[in-house]
């Protein structure tokens, strides 16, 4: 590595701060180099002082907590898989491996319980029911190598193999507690809304695909969507004859052998006094005031919340029917899902309690 020709580096002239790591790394600019008579751009490389980041120890703890419970997880889905694969290959002889594939299905459940549940971190509410699934199928788990343990005589022996399963799930409760902080009533709902917000234009998005594709496949296959027939447009000219009054004027007159060319009406121009008013056309109707329901949108920074509103309609009404309450908070916050407005009401009246 070149120690010179680098005055602003060898010399010290680039700042270093006391106490920070750093280390050299290479750059590359353009310098003129004048040989010969002729200047000319060249690359050159020379190295500077960039500061180290500390190393996130948090984060190198987190991450081996989770390599740890994953291992975990790991055995004891092999373990179980094999124990329970053991038991249910008496059932069918000759055919052990369709035991060690029937296996399987008492791992996977309680597994799959356990991915969504970190995808539900950030989401206690939800990952209840899926947390007491992933139980309920673990109990499953332990049970069966249990009864495998007592069926070759050594219940202690599967007591302690069943044990591993739990200690695997016990390792996951405590990585995903470090996740779970409770949130304000406020910071809650606020969350809700925007995640509602966020839904909605999922939802759209995935309908304008699907749309389009079928409009794709409709325009290779036949040929196009069909087209309604545009309507038209009201003018303020007097209406064309009736059918049957032309073809009394098409008719030929007598003596004729060809019918005359037909010739445009004349348009006939309305005059309306302002002394007589037209009273036959129909008064303009005011176009409808748009609905606040309509647009979903979150409340300002600084106004009041979802749950403030629900708060301050308990204590006036606290016997107030649901659908009055979704349609008090949504003439002050814009569209707002019922589940929401159902479960910051069952939250507020809990805590009131």
């Amino acid at each position: 590595m070149p120690t010179s020709g680098h005055p602003d580096i060898e010399s010290g002239h680039q700042p270093r701060i006391p106490g920070v790591r750093y280390r050299k790394v290479p750059r590359t600019r353009w310098v003129e180099t004048t040989f010969n008579g002729e200047t000319k751009l060249r690359e050159q490389t020379v190295y500077e002082w960039e500061p180290v980041p500390p190393r996130n120890l948090d984060a190198v703890y987190l991450r081996a907590v989770i390599t740890v419970a994953v291992m975990l997880t790991v055995v004891a889905a092999v373990w179980s898989t094999v124990a329970i694969g053991h038991l249910l290959g008496g059932l069918v002889p000759g055919h052990g491996w369709a035991g060690y594939l029937a296996a399987t299905a008492f791992e996977i459940p309680w597994v799959t319980c356990l991915v969504v549940q970190w995808l539900l971190r950030f989401q206690p509410e939800r990952a209840k029911a899926v947390n007491v699934a992933g139980w309920i199928g673990l109990a499953f788990v332990v049970t069966a190598v249990i009864v495998d343990g007592w069926r070759l005589g050594a219940v202690e022996v599967g007591a302690i193999g069943a044990f591993v399963s739990i200690v695997a799930k016990g390792s996951w409760w405590v990585v995903l507690r470090l996740f779970r902080v409770p949130l304000s009533e406020d910071a809650a709902g606020w969350l809700e809304a925007k995640r509602e917000e966020l839904t909605v234009s999922r939802v759209m998005l995935d309908e304008q695909q699907r749309m389009a594709g079928q409009q794709a496949y409709l325009a290779h296959v036949y040929g196009g969507t069909p087209q309604l027939p545009a309507s038209a447009p009201a003018t303020d000219t007097v209406p064309a004859l009736r059918p049957d009054m032309e073809d009394s004027r098409s008719q030929p007159a007598p003596g004729q052998t060809t019918p005359p060319a037909p010739t445009a009406p004349a348009p006939v121009s309305v005059h309306r006094s302002p002394a007589h008013p037209d009273t036959s056309a129909p008064a303009p109707t005011p176009a409808p005031a748009p609905d606040p329901r309509q647009t979903p949108h979150l409340h300002a920074v600084g106004g009041p919340s979802i749950a403030d509103t629900i708060r301050a309609a308990l204590k006036d009404t606290p016997d107030i029917e649901d659908e009055d309450l979704l349609a008090r908070v949504e003439s002050v916050h814009g569209k707002t899902l019922r589940e929401t407005v159902r479960r910051t009401r069952k939250r507020i009246e809990r805590k009131a309690s």
